[in-house]
This record gives C-alpha cells, sequence and structure tokens, in this order.
C-alpha cells in the first residue's frame, strides 16, 4: 500500500513536472506513525511534543540534501529542543542556545545523502523531512521562525544532468501547551516575563475569557515565597476572542524577581498561574564586537565574565570555523579573520552559562 510519503518510481516518471510553489511547515508528528528514522516521541504527560518537517516540492526527481535553519523561542525551563533529527538522511545538525543572550535557539536542521531508494520525490505531493521533539512547560508557547540567514533550500536531480535547487515558503510555527485549571476551567496561554530595562520587568500573558467580573492580580516575590500585590486588571470581556495582556512593573530588583498572576471571577473563583523568574544583575555579562561588518581582524570586548570561557565563530552551515578560549580576566580580544570567507557568521562567546550570539559579516 503506498502513502503520501512513499511513492513508486514508475509513478514519478509518468507526472509532468508542474509549476507550483514548493512549501515547508512543521505539523504534529503523525499518531503511531514510522518515517524513516522518525516516529511519534510525545510524551503522555504533553511535556514533550514531537514535530515533523513537511516539505511539498514543486519539481519532481530524487531529493538529495536540504539545508534549514530555524529560530526557536526559549521557554521558562531554557532550550526547549530535546530531539533534533533527519528521518531518512545523514543529518547535519546544530544548535546554539542564545536563550540568556537574546531568547532563542539557532537550530540547523538540515540533511544530505538522499538517494533513489528513500528519497524519490514528486512535484506537489509532501514528504517528511525532519523531527524535532520540544519540551514545552505547561502554560507556555514555542515558535519556530526561519533563520534569515541560513534560509531553506533543498536539492533535486531531476535526471538527464537536470538540477534544481527549490526555496521553499515557510510561515512561522506556534506550538502551545495549555494550564488548565480544574476548578474554574480557565487556562492560562503564554505567561512570560523577559527584562524592558534597567530594573524594568515586562510581564506578557493571554487567557480565555471567562465571563464578567473577571480580575487578574500581578504578585511579586524577591524570596519565592512571600508574595505581594503589585498591580491589578480587569479581564477583557469579548467572549469571541482571547484576551491580550501586558504590565510593567518598573520596581524591580537586582537578584531573581519572582512573578505570578492571580484570576479571580465574580463567584469567588480563583486560581494562580505559574512563577515566572526575573534576573537582573548588577553587573551582567555583556560583549561588543567590532567592527561590523569586518575585513581582517575582529575585537572583542567581555565584560563581567564569571569563569573562563570560550569563543567560536560559526558558518551558516553550523561548521565551527574559528575557536578559542579566553581567560577570566581576560577581556579584550583580537580574532584573526583572514582564512574565512566573505559571508555572514555567528559569534558566540560562552562564560559558564552565560551566552552572547551576533551575527558578523566578514568582507574582503
Amino acid at each position: 500500500m503506498k502513502t503520501k510519503y512513499f511513492l513508486h518510481w514508475a509513478l514519478m516518471l509518468s507526472l509532468p513536472v508542474i509549476s507550483q510553489a514548493q512549501t515547508m511547515q512543521w505539523i504534529p508528528t503523525p499518531a503511531q506513525s514510522a518515517l524513516g528514522k522518525c516516529s511519534d516521541q510525545s510524551t503522555k504527560s504533553g511535556l514533550t511534543q514531537c514535530y515533523v518537517l513537511e516539505y511539498t516540492p514543486a519539481v519532481t526527481g530524487v531529493l538529495t540534501s536540504y539545508t534549514t535553519g530555524f529560530l526557536v523561542s526559549c521557554t521558562s525551563l531554557g532550550s526547549a529542543i530535546a530531539k533534533n533529527q533527519s528521518c531518512t538522511m545523514t543529518a547535519n545538525n546544530r544548535v546554539l542556545n542564545g536563550c540568556d543572550a537574546f531568547g532563542k535557539v539557532l537550530m540547523n536542521s538540515s540533511g544530505n545523502s538522499g538517494t533513489i531508494t528513500n528519497n524519490q520525490i514528486v512535484a506537489g505531493i509532501p514528504v517528511i523531512l525532519h523531527q524535532v521533539c520540544l519540551t514545552i512547560p505547561s502554560g507556555e508557547t514555542v515558535t519556530l521562525e526561519e533563520d534569515p540567514v541560513t534560509d531553506l533550500t533543498t536539492s533535486v536531480d531531476m535526471g538527464n544532468n537536470m538540477f534544481r535547487t527549490e526555496f521553499p515558503t515557510f510561515e512561522t510555527a506556534t506550538f502551545r501547551r495549555i494550564r488548565y485549571d480544574d476548578a474554574t476551567h480557565s487556562a492560562f496561554l503564554d505567561f512570560k516575563g523577559t527584562p524592558a530595562g534597567d530594573l524594568v520587568s515586562q510581564l506578557d500573558w493571554s487567557a480565555k475569557y471567562q465571563g464578567e467580573g473577571l480580575t487578574y492580580g500581578i504578585e511579586r516575590s524577591f524570596d519565592g515565597e512571600t508574595y505581594e500585590q503589585i498591580g491589578a486588571m480587569e479581564g477583557q470581556a469579548d467572549d469571541q476572542q482571547i484576551g491580550i495582556y501586558s504590565y510593567l512593573d518598573k520596581e524591580a530588583q537586582y537578584g531573581i524577581n519572582f512573578y505570578r498572576l492571580l484570576q479571580k471571577d465574580d463567584k469567588g473563583n480563583e486560581s494562580y498561574s505559574p512563577v515566572r523568574e526575573i534576573l537582573f544583575e548588577e553587573h551582567p555579562f555583556a560583549v561588543m564586537a567590532s567592527p561590523n561588518p569586518a575585513r581582517e581582524k575582529l575585537y572583542v570586548q567581555i565584560d563581567h565574565a564569571k569563569e573562563p570561557g570560550v569563543f567560536k565563530l560559526i558558518d551558516v552551515s553550523g561548521t565551527e570555523r574559528l575557536v578559542g578560549d579566553f581567560e577570566l580576566r581576560e577581556s579584550n580580544l583580537t580574532i584573526e579573520l583572514g582564512q574565512l570567507e566573505p559571508g555572514v557568521y555567528n559569534l558566540q562567546v560562552k562564560s559558564g552559562k552565560d551566552v552572547y550570539v551576533e551575527k558578523i559579516v566578514v568582507l574582503r
């Protein structure tokens, strides 16, 4: 029995090449399905959820390789990526954790070694390329957006010494794990806390409409045990939509600030959101790289490193082109760029749990 993922070569030869758009999208892994090396590995608790990258080609032939890059948002636990694997090819993957630096992870999900046996494709017929499993805490959201530097490409051998490179379109994917409160049947969605300036915390959340009289109390703690209410907001009265809320706390302190939401309705029902932590350091880890674009040398200034660390320059394929160490009190680095080709690279500077990532353009 044939499926849309495994096609007979004779059928491919009988079909004309059709001019149509090529696309990629992340979809939930089909339940009880085995797609090459990939299968549904989602946990029963829902904490880990698995998705596959579906590619719809515009041409018929043999898919020999694909290259993708995605920026994956972080959760309260850090990087959400639990697994990153190619389903039918030799994988060429790379994950650069930038949660502490800018709240996202750069994930390269690529594969090569496509053959006529396992990687035949037909114009307009979707195939599965890759799988990612995400660990998503209750009540949180993870988004996967296209990395504009890496781009999305596929290479197709169309036979008769004809080859085609496709650039599939992609729309940002958003995956949620809703937190339900059994008492009120309410759901907190996307409650996040992020620094928004010097000792300013920004709290963003959304929630399903629960009727008239709904209020949210914003509570803060400096020790994680004793909370005080620092603000309140009324629920948005629209039963056709999900309410979107935002609050700024301009009196945060250095160290960890703990936040939670108390939802109340006019019947006296109450429920708490998950707790979010926002850290403000009096002397935070900081990196400054210049010039950018650079030609022969890149000067990197490192401030307030807490441990000896390492710097890397990584090309768009995920290959580490330059790697070096720096000592705890070494604050000024000079990186020679003479051996690098012109192009865009990711500078990664890591000291303990602190990670800084910046795109560097090299010119000649």
